[in-house]
């Protein structure tokens, strides 16, 4: 079986894929949808300080390059 990427940019098998160089910044929904994640979780990254947001005009907005910064922290898991 062979994972594809989605128009969302997710993989069908749940791997995130790198961020569309065609799409400058993300909404908060969106930005959390391409790990599969609650709007909620991204929220909490933006109030403690985990990744930029841009809100000079009227609405949050994540560069692209915040997705990029957290698949770069990606390693192998060894247990707590």
């Amino acid at each position: 079986m062979h994972d594809t990427p989605s128009s969302s940019g997710i993989v069908s098998s749940g791997i995130v894929a790198k961020a569309e160089a065609t799409k400058p910044v993300y909404t908060v929904a969106e930005f959390a949808a391409l790990f599969n994640r609650h709007k909620s979780w991204a929220y909490r990254l933006i109030y403690n300080g985990k990744i930029n947001v841009i809100s000079e005009f009227g609405l949050m907005m994540i560069p692209a390059n915040e997705v990029d910064k957290i698949v770069a922290t990606a390693g192998r898991y060894t247990g707590k």
